[in-house]
């Protein structure tokens, strides 16, 4: 783990009950992004963020951060 922190989930598990919480967090994002509302998939991703920077002092991985990409790194109005 860096300085950061990083909060890495594999992804991997094949009982739906054993997803920890970026799992979680990650499957929902995935179905309003598959939906075509970003808007409420960005929103429940900043959401997830803080929280898990305010009670654990992590980010979200690296897989969870890619699913948003391209809504994270375009300034308002380039797309």
């Amino acid at each position: 783990m860096t300085g950061r922190g990083v909060c890495c989930d594999s992804g991997q598990h094949d009982d739906p009950e054993e997803q920890g919480p970026e799992e979680a967090a990650r499957g929902h994002v995935r179905g309003e992004v598959a939906e075509g509302d970003a808007t409420e998939a960005l929103r429940h991703f900043v959401s997830y963020r803080r929280r898990l920077r305010r009670e654990l002092g992590l980010v979200p991985s690296t897989e969870y951060r890619r699913l948003l990409s391209p809504y994270l790194s375009h300034p308002s109005g380039t797309r």
